[in-house]
């Protein structure tokens, strides 16, 4: 591995929704200045690397995901100088920053669209992908064709997703030349990198008839990443649809694409988003072994994750057990910081924030959601149609955060949310979370000290040692580097025996953390549901 790679596996990343962070300001909606305030509390834990999702200008259909202006920050958040206050602080801290980068579309509020649509001989028609009938039967992702009608234009334009979101046309090198010149605007300013959002659709294939993965996606992303300015930052790539073969090709080092992808098959929407199926804890083991003998055997990086923006929160999904939650948060830090790799959590997942519940839709803001609602209201009784929108929502990963039990989960002042606060927010905040016998934000930070102190938890060799035969009981697996050797154990719902070596010395759980003691006899220990263990070998 590279030095480069190698200094990016010291990387712990923390997610921040602007939008849903800390509102300074009293507005209703999150800003820069609110994430400035509360920089030294991620200090505290132990991150040293943030994602920050979109703050660009935008209408908001999408949350910020269709950009109006790539060059600007949304008054809602402040001013482009609060953003490099921002920034300056973040780097004085000793934190890397990375932002969105949305290029697969943009607004139709984008000048470049606005213009498109003037005349077929516009220089920006060729930014947008036209035809005068839908050239197939692509379906936008959330809900309805992929193609519109634009009477201005007099033809139709691909969307793969929201209408107002019209997707670029890649073929066009102008296209590619525009956003070399944004991705070097937000480099200039000190960004430490990029999370490139659903990347792998900027190369469409018509041909294929597939909406992806298109045959020149590896020269698009060369082209845009592969240069003196850029070969040193943080790429992370949203691409679902990458094969292993062309993992390896995105994602090597001297290739001059990206630093590391998000994976499908995590464990989130693997029937489906709104259709939950019961947990299959031992998918765990195969997703994690998989993935981190692929990219140890072809020095790599992975970017583990259990939660992001578009996902339910993990608790709720896999610890149906509600009395179980701080065990269940626990079991996912200790997974995530003992795995090879750059490991990403989602604000509020430090302290164990389940999804929340509510009994109406004007509790959610999400286009997807309220899309699906719409598509499904009067075809099941309006309960069960609440119960798998509260499940499955993006709005569970974008809800503000519950800092407090006081007025407004402690987001604010007041001032009413952009979204309504969490149905929980009086009982499962941070400070009571701390202030608790079983703290969850203790524990991440404790896992976050003992990753950032232990070379083999970053750079170690990892081994699956899950004994045959006992893959749906538990997850065993080793980290070893030089002389240290570590083992880390992750018990699923059940309790389940586990043997351990003599010279194991036990070195943090989430159970001995929460004060219970170890249950072992004559080498085998007794796990209870969702219990983890960290030894070292003597």
């Amino acid at each position: 591995m590279t030095e480069k790679y190698k200094k990016f596996l010291d990387l712990n990343f923390y997610q921040i929704y602007p939008k849903s962070f800390y509102d300074a300001n009293n507005d209703g909606v999150g800003d820069f200045n609110g994430i400035t305030e509360k920089i030294p509390y991620l200090k505290d834990l132990g991150i040293n690397a943030v994602w920050l999702s979109p703050f660009f200008v935008s209408p908001e259909d999408d949350s910020g995901y269709d950009i109006s202006d790539y060059y600007d920050v949304s008054e809602k958040y402040g001013t482009l100088e609060d953003f490099k206050v921002m920034l300056k602080t973040f780097h004085n801290n000793g934190i890397k920053v990375i932002i969105d980068l949305v290029v697969n579309h943009t607004s139709t509020e984008h000048k470049w669209f606005k213009e498109a649509v003037k005349s077929k001989d516009n220089p920006y028609r060729d930014f947008y992908y036209w035809a005068d009938k839908p050239l197939n039967d692509w379906k936008a992702c959330f809900g309805g064709s992929a193609w519109e009608y634009n009477k201005e234009a007099g033809q139709y334009y691909l969307h793969s997703f929201a209408v107002s979101q019209a997707d670029l046309n890649w073929e066009n090198p102008k296209v590619i030349e525009e956003v070399k010149k944004i991705i070097d605007f937000w480099v200039d300013l000190g960004v430490d990198g990029f999370r490139c959002d659903v990347l792998d659709m900027i190369s469409k294939d018509f041909k294929e008839n597939r909406n992806g993965n298109g045959p020149r996606l590896h020269e698009f992303i060369h082209a845009i990443f592969g240069r003196e300015k850029t070969k040193n930052i943080y790429t992370v790539g949203e691409c679902w649809g990458v094969t292993e073969k062309s993992l390896c090709d995105l994602t090597k080092d001297e290739r001059g694409e990206l630093t590391t992808s998000f994976l499908g098959g995590n464990m989130t929407h693997d029937n489906g988003r709104f259709n939950p199926v019961p947990p299959r804890y031992e998918q765990m083991r195969e997703y994690f072994t998989k993935y981190e003998t692929l990219t140890q055997n072809n020095d790599l990086i992975f970017a583990p994750f259990f939660e992001n923006h578009d996902q339910c929160r993990s608790v709720s999904r896999f610890c149906p057990d509600k009395n179980l939650r701080k065990e269940a948060a626990a079991f996912f830090a200790t997974i995530l910081y003992t795995l090879r790799g750059t490991p990403f959590i989602l604000q509020g997942e430090e302290f164990g924030t389940p999804d929340a519940e509510y009994d109406s839709i004007e509790y959610f803001d999400d286009i997807e959601t309220v899309n699906y609602y719409k598509a499904h209201k009067g075809t099941m009784p309006e309960d069960e149609l609440m119960k798998l929108v509260n499940f499955d929502s993006r709005d569970n990963g974008r809800r503000p955060m519950m800092w407090t039990g006081g007025a407004n989960g402690g987001f604010n002042k007041g001032a009413k949310p952009w979204l309504p606060i969490h149905s929980g927010y009086k009982t499962m905040n941070l400070e009571a979370d701390i202030n608790s016998g079983k703290s969850v934000f203790g524990y991440y930070k404790k896992m976050l000290e003992l990753r950032n102190g232990t070379p083999a938890l970053r750079y170690g060799i990892f081994n699956d040692e899950t004994e045959q035969g006992r893959e749906k009981e538990y997850f065993k697996y080793s980290r070893t580097y030089e002389n240290e050797k570590y083992l880390i154990v992750i018990n699923y719902d059940k309790t389940s025996s586990v043997s351990v070596p003599e010279n194991a010395e036990l070195v943090l759980g989430n159970y001995s953390f929460f004060n219970e003691a170890e249950d072992i006899n004559n080498g085998v220990k007794t796990f209870k549901p969702f219990e983890t263990a960290i030894y070292k070998i003597k």
